[in-house]
């Protein structure tokens, strides 16, 4: 009898703790990563089994010198990356040096997507138009309604990606990437369809976990929307954690994107793209 109280104690134990050694092993893992330049390499060259992307970030980091290498990775650490983070993201499209935890100075950047790609517009059906219309009837409107109908066109409006990519010594380390698909009427926006989402993260210390999606909506004329992630990584000074929200502002002509975070550091005004 108390072999079995026993045994029911232990596996209760273990049902417990299960949760909490699986995330230990995977934050003890994850940290072996970045613990050398030889395991760093290690890990770019398993992931690159899986996704060919992998090898131009694996060429350029060993196209740095021993020394580069070494702060590249001291940067991974999860002090120095959020603090990285933080600051570039403070300014933009420009080159900074950030001083790390051991007094090393490291050029990192965070790029906004700045390319002047435009929309991808597809005209909708009429929503004026019955299908039953003879096409004699239609020939025969004049050139007023013509333009009124026109007007009623509605269209379904792709925008290119909007992105904000981290950069350590000049290779990428994470991106964070949304889209809008949503309706316009040739200038305003009717609804927001969906937002499509996509991140490559290159620093195994930093867990990324996808959210969902922020409200979708409509305000004066532009319409509203994007996706969440939580980033999160256990560090020497215990758990980090935190939000990164890319949200979109779109009607049919322009578009802005912002970044929102639970920390104020990281939060960016709307920007063009």
């Amino acid at each position: 009898m108390k072999k079995s109280i026993s045994f029911l104690l232990i596996l209760s134990l273990l049902i417990i703790l299960s949760p909490y050694l699986k995330a230990h092993a995977q934050e003890n893992g994850s940290m072996e990563k970045i613990s050398s330049v030889h395991n760093y390499i290690e890990y770019l060259n398993e992931k690159s089994e899986h996704d060919e992307s992998i090898n131009d970030i694996l060429d350029q980091f060993l196209e740095l010198s021993k020394e580069d290498q070494e702060l590249f990775i001291q940067a991974l650490q999860p002090e120095n990356y959020i603090k990285i983070n933080s600051l570039a993201l403070g300014r933009p499209n420009e080159s900074i040096e950030v001083e790390l935890d051991n007094g090393k100075k490291i050029d990192v950047q965070v790029n906004f997507n700045t390319q002047q790609e435009v929309n991808k517009i597809e005209p909708l059906s009429l929503n004026s138009i019955q299908n039953t219309q003879e096409d004699n009837k239609f020939k025969r409107q004049s050139l007023n309604s013509n333009l009124n109908i026109s007007r009623l066109t509605t269209y379904r409006v792709t925008t290119p990606w909007a992105s904000a990519q981290l950069a350590l010594l000049g290779i990428t380390t994470s991106t964070f990437s949304t889209r809008m698909i949503l309706e316009t009427d040739g200038s305003q926006a009717l609804q927001v369809y969906d937002i499509e989402r996509k991140y490559v993260n290159h620093n195994p210390a930093i867990w990324t976990t996808d959210i969902g999606y922020t409200n979708f909506y409509i305000s004066g004329g532009k319409g509203y929307g994007g996706y969440q992630w939580k980033l999160s990584a256990t560090g020497a000074l215990g758990s980090i954690s935190s939000n990164l929200d890319m949200i979109i502002r779109a009607d049919h002509n322009t578009r802005h994107f912002r970044v929102n975070s639970g920390r104020s550091s990281w939060n960016q005004n709307w920007t063009a793209f």
